[in-house]
């Protein structure tokens, strides 16, 4: 804010300069020295000192000497008279002296002349004092006008109400939540709600009042805020795609952490759109996480810093990111002990030390059934994953197709393993699911279509073909299912 009022006022200072230059600066035909009856009066006096020192010098007659300082005069009397009133009685006074003897004439007429110009100075001096002061008290009030008319149109055309909305989301932002950060916070909410009555098409107005909803809690009024947004962005033909993931958190959180249909509406919206919006790739993050899908966490939250290295939340993600990494090697060390302990004879650990070393491949071919094909869409998202049958729900392997290839075969192997501490070939027996999800996302909602394989044994040879039938709707999912 300092810097731009810095240079709006630099800027401001610079128009006015120029506007009022030309009015204050002095022109050589103001200076009082310089006047044109003072100049015509000098070049006479030059001429006739020059006259008289020919005539001395005896190179004019005396006859020659009368006749050119006549004319001399005879000129000086028409100019002068041409450009004073005053000048009538001093031009007669020289008329006459011009028939006198050149001693009295050269007297006479000097004084006369003296007489001018010291009256015409004095004028000019008043004329000249007086239009300056005239300039000033016009450039003066120049400025004022120039200034009351800059603050005009720019509170009525300018972005002041946006700088004013933004140094408020600011101190929304950088508020603490002790009580008097609370009090505040509070009493600026009021005041935007008070401005988006009187301006409801304010579309910054609705961004930072939403923003501010969500600040202090308020995640159902964040939710309408941003209803009344979405349209404006829209009408404005620009893409809502972001707004669209903004809500979608405030109705998440709003629902206290469940996936609920406006949610999933919400991303639908957003991903439609834009399908790497970073909004809801966090939201995105933020439910696998809780649904203990760490792996998928992981994905979306580094999406968002493969898109903007630069993000103001930048650390808070990489926070994420770690931790769901801690917590996904734990998960899976605890499920590598508990896999040890389960064998009880030599021959068993035997076993598994070689499929530690040895790879493993399984041959699954997906169907769909024929009474859900009306609720499957091209677009729609095919997952085949297989994950252990007891512990962690990660998958081992795991494979990600469009609904439109069905019916397909395809192969799972530790290539495809998303840790290598978490191998098919560190298990026996896995179960193996198939998922056509509606969101594009390897966690289970509502609406999903599954079939599953369960036990599936991982030393059955590459021969072995498993099927699996695709013939559930999930109804209703709890995050993790």
């Amino acid at each position: 804010m300092v810097d731009f009022w810095a240079g709006a006022l630099i800027m401001l200072a610079l128009a006015i300069a120029l506007l009022i230059y030309p009015l204050v600066r002095k022109h050589p035909g103001n200076l009082l020295p310089d006047s044109e009856k003072t100049q015509t009066v000098r070049i006479f006096k030059d001429r006739l000192a020059e006259l008289e020192a020919e005539k001395a010098a005896g190179l004019i007659s005396e006859d020659r000497f009368t006749v050119l300082k006549t004319e001399l005069e005879a000129s000086l009397v028409d100019d002068v008279g041409n450009e004073a009133d005053s000048g009538t009685d001093s031009n007669s006074t020289d008329s006459n002296s011009a028939e006198s003897d050149s001693t009295e004439s050269n007297s006479t007429e000097s004084n006369s002349t003296e007489s001018n110009s010291t009256g015409s100075n004095n004028a000019d001096s008043k004329n000249t004092l007086h239009s300056a002061r005239q300039k000033y008290v016009f450039a003066a009030a120049l400025v004022v006008f120039a200034i009351a008319v800059s603050g005009f149109f720019y509170g009525q055309y300018g972005f002041y109400g946006a700088l004013q909305e933004a140094r408020e989301f600011e101190r929304l932002e950088s508020a603490g939540s002790d009580h008097d950060s609370v009090t505040s916070i509070a009493a600026m909410i009021t005041s935007l709600e008070g401005k988006m009555k009187d301006d409801p098409t304010n579309m910054d107005g609705w961004f930072l009042l939403g923003k501010s909803y969500m600040n202090i809690g308020q995640y159902h009024k964040a939710v309408e805020a941003f209803d009344r947004l979405i349209p404006l962005a829209e009408a404005q033909g620009g893409s809502p795609a972001s707004l669209y993931g903004i809500k979608a958190q405030a109705l998440y959180f709003a629902s206290n952490g469940r996936f609920t249909e406006d949610v999933k509406k919400a991303i639908d919206h957003a991903l439609r759109l834009n399908p790497d919006e970073t909004n809801t790739l966090g939201l995105l993050g933020i439910m696998s996480m809780q649904a203990g899908q760490y792996e998928a966490a992981i994905q979306y939250w580094s999406k968002i810093l493969e898109l903007n290295p630069e993000h103001p939340g930048k650390e808070s993600i990489q926070a994420g990111i770690d931790e769901a990494r801690k917590r996904m090697e734990a998960t899976l060390a605890s499920r590598a002990e508990a896999t040890n302990h389960s064998t009880d004879a030599p021959e068993a650990e035997a076993v598994g030390s070689e499929k530690a070393v040895t790879p493993v491949s399984l041959n699954i071919r997906v169907e769909l059934d024929s009474t859900l094909a009306e609720k499957v869409a091209p677009s729609d998202t095919l997952y085949i994953y297989a994950r252990a049958l007891k512990g962690s729900k990660m998958p081992l392997a795991i494979v990600r197709k469009s609904a439109a290839d069905l019916p397909l075969q395809v192969t799972l192997d530790d290539s495809q393993t998303m840790m290598p501490s978490a191998r098919l070939s560190n298990f026996d027996q896995v179960e193996v699911i198939a998922r056509i999800s509606k969101q594009g996302t390897p966690q289970v909602n509502p609406g999903d279509l599954e079939g599953r394989a369960s036990p599936v044994d991982t030393g059955s040879g590459e021969g072995k073909v498993y099927s699996i039938l695709i013939n559930q709707e999930i109804p209703d999912a709890e995050p993790g299912q």
